[in-house]
């Protein structure tokens, strides 16, 4: 279905100043609850959608290009040369032009998946949340705020989510580049302090 961003947020606050000062972020929050979730919350975090137009795929939280991915996409590419290999063997073209080709094949994939690829870098939503959960900081009395990303399959107050648990950062983590590699799936939090 789709991907959605929900908010945690602990301490002392008034939803509607945190909705005053979430507006120029293009953030909205509604109180928001699933079961699945709602066992992972400490007693004072309130959890809330962040209500946008529509869902929110395409969003750059929890986005950073792993090694794991890296990997996989290496194999894929190297699978595509073997399966060409196999093909100009059947042709009876000879093992030395084969191999030269192979060569220069796996130097242009390595080349392309590591090399060349551009690194990533944070977007609009990793910016716009770390700046709105550090101006909470500023001017609420919150403990804590933070986010969830979820890939939805079924509704959202009833799916059965499987967390990978809790992540806690200091507010001098508070960067787009941590919202960036955060975890999907995970309870990404920061404190006040």
């Amino acid at each position: 279905m789709c991907h959605f961003i929900t908010v945690i947020l602990a301490g002392t606050f008034d939803l509607a100043e945190v909705n005053e000062i979430a507006e120029p972020f293009s953030i909205h929050l509604l109180p928001f609850a699933n079961p699945s979730v709602s066992q992972y919350l400490e007693f004072d975090e309130a959890y809330f959608s962040a209500a946008a137009d529509g869902c929110d795929c395409g969003t750059d939280l929890c986005r950073y290009l792993d090694t794991f991915e890296l990997m996989q996409q290496m194999e894929y590419a190297f699978q595509d040369i073997d399966q060409q290999v196999e093909k100009y063997r059947q042709k009876g073209i000879s093992e030395e032009t084969i191999l030269r080709w192979q060569i220069h094949q796996s130097e242009m994939a390595v080349r392309q998946q590591v090399y060349d690829r551009p690194h990533p870098l944070p977007g609009n939503d990793c910016i716009r949340f770390s700046s709105f959960f550090d101006m909470l900081f500023e001017k609420t009395m919150i403990r804590s705020a933070g986010f969830l990303l979820h890939f939805y399959h079924g509704d959202l107050e009833t799916e059965q989510i499987h967390l990978h648990g809790r992540r806690v950062f200091r507010r001098k983590h508070l960067l787009p580049e941590t919202l960036f590699v955060a975890s999907e799936d995970t309870l990404n939090i920061f404190l006040q302090q």
